[in-house]
């Protein structure tokens, strides 16, 4: 077997494997491990030969070091040493990074902070040093070494005479050679597979990989140490070797980059292959053993018996017996039976003693081959020197053995296409190998030309699928050394047979016929109807589907069943209406639809002769839940073996019942983890015997073990009904939250959080100690719950351990018989076990009076041992409680288990894996969640329970064989952030057909991102210093002075420049000009950024004139780089060529199915025929939407583009440009690039002004809350159990009195989880309500920054009477220049023309004046417009949609001056002279008492009373900018009810908003002019009639409306558009 894993640290490798001091792993063997030794050709190019020395391993792999400039040995002289390319990156620690995050976000709200703190946690890593290839010898292997060296060690003279002294000591010399012989055999076969890795994965990443823009570099000389080791963690004998693979390796251009991993673990398959056989080539070449390959296809050696490698393969966490030994002694020593507190204390030293130790210190290499030898002769009564004797006994070891080449051919493709839907080279070299005879009789270096030599000619009988090469035209940089483009991943071919492509092809066509049998619509109504009469309503899902399958006529539909949504209920429907089809349907009261009233008539009873429906499942557990709603059922291998037995003339019993007629239905359940041979075969006996298909099942759910992924194919093909209402969970948010789960939604995480639905469990170990302990509360509590774990192993182990705490709570009996299943050694089951069948075994049915056999995967419960060693057993059917309240388990018939079936196919049950968890159904659900868990895995754990569904996740992630202290050396990620990993779609659907796969590969090639990434990757490249260049030309010419070029070359502002001038060059300027013009504009001098102010004068010269304008690809490619001459220009010029190609492919196929983004955006498709013009434009149009989606994988069918790229993605925001002109859509949001500075900052100041009443952020305390009130639960029950399981008296008054305690506690924390339930759903209606505001806000905020201003900088803020003094002083400094205006002259100045002119505009002051005081509405669009309730007013050059979209408010007077200083600034203008265009308007405050003449009182307009603003009379949450693991905390009850006070308030303030925005929709009028009349009647009414509440929703309605106007949703009549 070989294996790869990521590794971080050399130390363990060159000190506890090589040296053999005392450490973890190898148990301080005192002789020591070999050292290790240098392989590869990257090794020799460093000089690297013979024993690897630790010192330079360590400097070499984990700090760069080239051990050519240095002698590494010393580490004094690492800091002269040269590096291989850049230095080992040092990851910076997840705090680190949201340290620095939360420096760059200062005012980033909680949930932003929780937000950033999983960015961090995902964008933590760890520098990967190398990746340890390693290959374990098969167990015979090793037996046969431990043979060898034991018969060595054993070797003894005859006699005392010399020549028998001399004859032993050869004889053991020849076995220590023999022991060699098979240490250098697995050490060959270990550098063959080094060496084909090199060759064929020996690739380096170069550039982003997150779309098509990555490369992939020749490197194929790889850096390997080799080290040798015989003992596994567990100190049995385990022979493998590490190969550590340093991440670091030399490219052909000499450049030093890291391996790419996923070629390494593609490649895997084939490098196992290779190695495995020249070791056992070597062996029977230099040994004679001789090799066969047994049922389950693994190759041991001839004479070494199986119970000799099973001796040390058992698991070393053997509790059960050790415990036995330990309560034997017990009993012995004090005389009676322990209780169940000593039982305890007994598990867990057992537990203890049976645990692979950190140190097995002191053992000798002869101490450890002594001990193997006791416990295998006192297990066996066989010395383990004989074993070897036996294997190595003299015969024909080397007679090879013949084989066909078209046999072994047929047997791999067949092996490889049931395996998978689609396959690599690599996996079909595995197969052929596995197909060859184990003894070939050929040398170990003969191997890899066979092995090549068959897999090639195998290839050319297959379809290679996914055929794909760049453009020709490029510089040689750009393609490897086969030819292959750079932008392609290499070795990526995949293949599938003509068998499996026309078995899919077969059910796709099947999908689209028709002729099946079908009821009348009128009939279908009828059985709907009859669900409801009879109080079961169907859902309108389920009645859709239901009418949709009886009607259709359909050969082949599917049923598309997420977990929970009624399937099995709807198939249970079927069974019961289909037999009756073409039957008049009797309804409810005797009522028959063909003719008069009956009194009472019977139910329609089928025809003879009528159709029936069976069920088919891929499991019998699956089938069985079909028969109890009434189907007739069998798992799908029986039903095809019965069918073939049929064809035979040989039926078994039972088979003749499933003979399929003309007008049956055959339902397949769960037909997504059916294999697709099987569907096939399913359907063409379907088809010939006139059967409908319907496959139910779910294609997001676990896929099938081998090729499938066909229920995906049909469902897109044909028919398909979706039951989309999830009815079992007893949780009304599970439902709809399972739903977006099995979507892949990330943001679903946080509602499993909130409920307290993931743990973050630490590491493997501790995860599933957590979940097996909520396993047993519940279990203890009477429900039924299921406990997942990853693996069998794992299964094993914590069933082990619940066993244990089951015995001593007295609720198992702890004598029991072995199980003795792969895995499960030393375990046992026994009365009150919960076990598991793990095969069928119908030819137990009879026996001993079994009325039915055990069943693959169900489970039972253990009621005796039977005297043979067999077990009696029963199935739990259900649960009862009795009048006292208690659950009881309700039991089926019992059956009775022989001893060898219960030896080799049952298991304990009380954990199981995900695929054993599949179409389960129970109470409560526990998940042990890993980053291996796929979205299939992840969505089946999280849907299993009705009640609850918690998965414990696992965040610190250690392998099998982690070395000392790898679990505190390993970064922890955030819990939430594993699952939203797992649960996000794959870029590559594992689950996809062939014909998928070729149809998405044929796609890919053409699609527009694998032409334009590539190709703004080569523009990339080709301007690299452009603009440098032209700097130092300036620089040259005297332009630019030296020490500004200088601070160019450092300025961080200098990529913005860079991209500016990009930007203008696509807008049709020429940039070098540009740039010319700019510098030389005024001087720099005194600028603290120089990249600052050219792109300040950039964007002033060139204001309005910076939109991209590309009519085609071509259009993206610099003017210098499309002559012919030019390197990259044809290669280029393709590229552009197929990327417009595709566009107007595109089109097309838009205009013949239009999606919803395209008909909203476009309207109707025009007709070809009548209006070609119109069709073409619109397919144009439609084209560049269409090819900027492609670019950058916009999937939503509603939003036509989505967001505008980020600011510096040139060529993509010039793509977009063009698509966003194409579909004629709006700028708002889409473009701050073209917003001025005063537009952008009003944003930023709207956006803070709704923080300040948001609802205080509580999900941190929520989930701690949620966590002890898990705990208090689980503690109050285990105590409780215990308690009345233990008759200790010193425990009889503890642990009642504890567990009362623990009761008492989760009682007080269920009021605290609800108020901070309903405190965060506050918290996500204020962030729905005010989402468009602060989004608008950080793109506001982060186009600033692109500009260089931080509006979070202390320097950008200024008091209002700082400000005033220094405008005061800029103005006097400048007033002996300043132009003499008239406003300096006197009335003595003043010519008489002067005074008639001031008179006259006094006069039209003084009207404007009186206008003022009447109520105004002003319906110009596109001029500056008094806000009548804010400080800030619209500017000339904005739109409608850039206006403040906020209700009417006061803004405090910074943010006012702010605006004031921005609007002066934009504009040019003097806003305190202009009060309109300041927003500056006269009220209460502005009016002195003394300025007022009584006299005009009456006139006087009267102070608006406005209700209090809940955005001035709220503060801001104090915890608001808290670190999230600071508020992980339970909080006190004072704090909770202030926290649901705020909550309350914002509820109220969101329903009023919500209200007025309704009122607003409704209106028939502009609600505007509504609001200026409510407003003056509010103004003449007495003081004491008003209303707040009245006159709040009237503010409410006018802050609705203004949002419309400033959103752009009033058209020119002032209607409201609906949103």
């Amino acid at each position: 077997m070989l294996s790869i894993r990521s590794s971080y640290d050399v130390d363990y490798l060159t000190d506890a494997v090589a040296k053999g001091r005392e450490g973890y792993y190898t148990g301080a063997v005192a002789a020591g491990e070999p050292p290790g030794r240098w392989h590869g050709a990257g090794a020799e190019l460093l000089g690297l030969t013979g024993e690897v020395d630790a010192e330079v391993m360590k400097a070499l792999y984990t700090h760069g070091l080239d051990p050519r400039s240095a002698d590494l040995t010393d580490r004094e002289a690492w800091g002269s040493a040269a590096r291989l390319g850049k230095a080992p990156r040092n990851y910076r620690s997840a705090e680190v990074i949201y340290a620095g995050l939360l420096e760059a976000h200062p005012d980033a709200g909680p949930e932003e902070r929780g937000e950033l703190r999983a960015q961090a946690a995902a964008s933590a890593r760890q520098s990967v040093a190398f990746y340890d290839v390693t290959l374990s010898a098969s167990k015979s292997m090793t037996l046969l070494w431990v043979g060898c060296e034991r018969a060595g060690s054993d070797t003894r003279a005859t006699d005392d005479s010399p020549e028998a002294a001399q004859a032993a000591a050869e004889e053991a010399a020849a076995w220590k050679h023999a022991a060699t012989v098979v240490e250098e055999a697995l050490m060959e076969g270990h550098r063959a597979a080094l060496d084909l890795l090199a060759q064929h994965a020996g690739y380096a990443r170069r550039g982003h990989h997150g779309g098509g823009g990555g490369e992939w570099a020749d490197a194929h000389k790889f850096i390997a140490a080799q080290f040798l080791q015989h003992d596994s963690r567990d100190h049995d004998p385990h022979l493998h070797v590490h190969g550590a693979v340093a991440n670091k390796i030399q490219c052909e251009d000499g450049t030093w980059l890291a391996i790419d991993s996923n070629l390494l673990k593609q490649w895997r398959p084939a490098a196992a292959a290779l190695a495995e056989r020249i070791a056992e080539a070597r062996i029977t070449h230099e040994l004679g053993a001789r090799w066969e390959t047994r049922p389950d296809g693994v190759r041991e050696i001839v004479g070494i018996d199986p119970d000799s490698t099973g001796m040390f393969s058992k698991r070393s966490q053997a509790i059960t017996p050790r415990m036995a030994e330990m309560m034997a002694r017990f009993r012995t020593e004090v005389g009676r039976e322990p209780t169940a507190t000593e039982r305890s204390r007994l598990h867990d030293e057992a537990f203890q003693s049976t645990r692979a130790g950190k140190v097995f210190g002191g053992e000798t290499r002869e101490g450890q081959l002594a001990r193997w030898a006791d416990e295998h002769a006192a297990a066996l009564g066989v010395h383990l020197g004989d074993v070897a004797r036996r294997a190595l006994a003299p015969g024909d070891g080397t007679q090879a053995q013949t084989w066909s080449e078209r046999d072994v051919l047929a047997r791999a493709l067949a092996d490889v296409e049931a395996a998978k839907q689609s396959w690599t080279r690599p996996e079909l070299t595995f197969a052929i190998s596995q197909a060859l005879p184990a003894q070939p009789g050929i040398t170990p270096e003969q191997w890899p030309a066979l092995l090549d030599g068959l897999t090639d000619k195998a290839l050319t009988l297959v379809r290679h699928l996914n055929p794909h090469d760049g453009p020709a035209g490029l510089d040689a940089r750009f393609y490897r050394a086969d030819g292959t483009w750079t932008f392609t991943r290499p070795e990526s071919q995949r293949y599938a047979t003509d068998t499996q492509l026309l078995g899919e092809a077969e059910l796709r066509a099947a999908a689209v016929r028709r002729g099946a049998p079908a009821w009348t619509v009128e009939q279908a109504a009828q059985v709907v109807d009859r669900f409801t009469t009879a109080g079961r309503p169907l859902g309108a899902d389920q009645a859709a589907a239901l009418t949709g399958i009886l009607t259709s006529g359909a050969a082949v539909e599917v049923l598309a069943a997420p977990a929970g949504t009624g399937k099995s209920f709807l198939v249970g429907a079927l069974a019961d209406a289909w037999p009756t089809t073409g039957q008049p349907v009797p309804l409810p009261g005797g009522e028959d639809p063909s003719g008069p009233t009956a009194p009472d008539p019977a139910p329609a009873v089928p025809m003879a002769g009528a159709p029936r429906v069976f069920g088919l499942a891929y499991g019998q557990r699956q089938a069985d839940v079909l028969t109890e709603e009434g189907v007739t059922a069998r798992n799908i291998r029986r039903w095809l073996d019965g069918q073939a037995r049929l064809d035979a003339g040989h039926p078994a019993t039972g088979d003749e019942q499933f003979r399929l007629r003309s007008g049956d239905l055959l339902v397949v359940d769960e037909a997504g983890a059916a294999p697709t041979a099987d569907l096939v075969a399913i359907h063409r006996r379907a088809a010939a015997a006139g059967a409908k298909l319907l496959l139910v099942g779910d294609s997001r759910q676990l896929a099938a073990v081998g090729a499938g992924g066909a229920l995906a194919d049909v469902a897109a093909a044909g028919i398909t009904y979706e039951l989309a209402e999830v009815r079992p969970f007893d949780n009304e948010w599970e439902g709809p939250a399972s739903l977006r789960l099995r979507d892949g939604d990330p943001s679903v995480v946080a509602e499993y959080v909130k409920h307290g639905r993931i743990v973050d469990a630490g590491t493997p170990e501790q995860a599933e100690a957590a979940a097996a302990r909520a396993w047993l509360a519940d279990t203890i509590e009477g429900r039924d719950a299921l406990l997942v774990v990853g693996s069998n192993e794992a299964a094993a182990r914590v069933c082990a351990g619940l066993r244990a705490e089951l015995i001593r709570l007295g609720r198992v009996e702890e004598d029991g018989v072995p199980l003795g299943m792969p895995g499960w050694s030393g375990t046992a089951a026994g009365v009150g076990d919960l076990i598991q069948a793990r095969r069928n075994a119908w030819y137990l049915q009879g026996w001993d009076g079994n009325t039915t056999a055990p069943v693959n995967r169900t489970t039972y419960r253990v009621t005796a041992l039977r005297p043979d060693g067999g077990l009696t057993v029963a199935p739990v059917t259900g649960r009862n409680t009795d009048p006292a309240g208690t659950v009881v388990e309700r039991l089926g018939e019992p059956m009775q288990l022989p001893p060898g079936y219960v030896g080799q196919h049952v298991t304990l049950a009380y954990a199981s894996t995900v695929h054993a968890a599949h179409g389960r159904t129970v109470d409560t659900g526990h998940g042990v969640f890993g980053a291996g868990t796929d979205p299939a895995a992840g969505y089946v754990q999280s849907t299993r329970g009705r009640g609850c569904n918690t998965l414990y996740v696992i965040t610190r992630n250690t392998g099998a064989d982690a070395p000392t202290g790898e679990t505190h050396t390993i970064a922890a990620r955030d819990a939430a952030t594993v699952v939203a990993d797992a649960i996000a779609p794959r870029e590559v659907d594992p689950n996809r057909t062939a014909l998928t796969e070729a149809e998405h590969a044929k796609q890919h090639a053409r699609s527009t991102m694998t032409q334009i990434d590539p190709m703004i990757a080569v523009i990339g490249e080709s301007l690299t210093g452009r603009t440098g260049a032209w700097l130092d030309r300036l620089a040259a010419d005297g332009a630019l002075p030296e020490h500004h070029r200088v601070a160019l070359a450092a300025d961080e502002a200098r990529g913005t420049l860079d991209a500016l001038l990009r930007t203008a060059e696509l807008a049709g300027h020429n940039p070098d000009q540009v740039l010319r013009d700019a510098v030389t504009a005024t001087t720099l001098d005194g600028s603290t950024s120089v990249a600052q102010v050219l792109h300040f004068r950039i964007r002033s010269a060139l204001d309005g004139k910076l939109t991209p304008e590309i009519s085609g690809y071509a259009d993206l490619i610099p003017h210098d780089l499309r002559d012919p001459g030019q390197t990259n220009a044809d290669g280029l010029a393709a590229l552009a060529a197929a990327a417009d190609a595709r566009r107007e492919e595109l089109g097309a196929q838009l205009a013949a199915d239009p999606p919803q983004w395209a008909r909203e955006a476009l309207g109707p498709v025009p007709d070809a025929a009548t209006d070609p013009n119109g069709r073409a434009a619109w397919e144009a149009r439609a084209g560049w939407a269409g090819s900027y989606r492609e670019l950058v994988d916009h999937t939503d069918d509603a939003d036509p583009l989505g967001a505008a790229p980020p600011a510096g993605l040139v060529e993509k925001h010039a793509v977009f440009r063009a698509a966003h002109t194409a579909l004629d859509l709006p700028d708002a949001g889409a473009d701050e690039e073209q917003m001025s500075e005063g537009q952008l900052r009003a944003r930023v100041i709207a956006a803070r002004r709704e923080e300040v009443w948001a609802p205080r952020y509580v999900a941190d305390e929520l989930d701690a809350t949620h966590e002890s009130l898990r705990t208090a639960r689980a503690d109050a029950t285990l105590w409780q159990a215990r308690a009345d399981a233990d008759p200790d008296p010193h425990q009889a008054a503890q642990l009642p009195a504890a567990a009362q305690g623990a009761r008492e506690q989760a009682a007080q924390l269920a009021e605290p989880v609800a108020d901070l339930t309903a405190a965060d759903d506050a918290r996500s209606l204020w962030l729905i309500e005010t989402t468009v505001t602060r989004e608008r806000g950080e793109r506001a905020r982060l186009a600033l920054s692109w500009r260089g201003i931080d509006v979070d900088s202390p320097d950008d803020r200024v008091t209002a009477q700082d400000w005033l003094d220094a405008d005061h002083a800029a103005k006097l400094a400048a007033d002996p220049d300043r132009p003499i205006t008239e406003h300096d002259l006197t009335e003595h100045d003043l010519t008489d023309d002067d005074r008639y002119r001031g008179t006259a505009d006094q006069d039209g002051r003084q009207q404007h004046d009186e206008r003022h005081d009447e109520p105004q509405h002003d319906d110009r669009q596109g001029d500056a417009r008094r806000d009548d309730d804010t400080d800030r007013t619209t500017e000339p050059d904005q739109t409608a949609e850039d206006a403040h979209p906020e209700p009417a408010r006061k803004v405090p007077a910074d943010d006012h001056a702010a605006d004031v200083r921005t609007i002066e600034r934009d504009t040019g203008t003097d806003a305190a002279a202009d009060p309109n265009r300041a927003g500056h308007r006269i009220d209460d405050r502005d009016v002195d008492a003394s300025d007022v003449d009584a006299s005009d009182v009456d006139h006087a307009e009267l102070p608006e009373l406005v209700v209090p603003d809940i955005r001035e009379t709220s503060t801001p949450n104090v915890t608001e900018r808290a670190d999230p693991a600071q508020r992980r905390r339970v909080p006190l009850r004072d704090e909770t009810s202030v926290t649901v006070d705020r909550a309350r308030l914002a509820v109220a303030e969101v329903d009023a908003r919500r209200v007025a925005e309704a009122a607003a929709l409704t209106d028939d009028l502009d609600p505007r002019d509504d609001v200026n009349q409510d407003h003056a009647a509010t103004a003449a009414a007495p003081v004491a009639e008003i209303d707040p509440d009245a006159e709040r929703r009237e503010e409410l309605i006018r802050w609705d409306a203004e949002v419309d106007a400033a959103d752009g949703r009033g058209d020119a009549d002032g209607e409201v558009l609906e949103r």
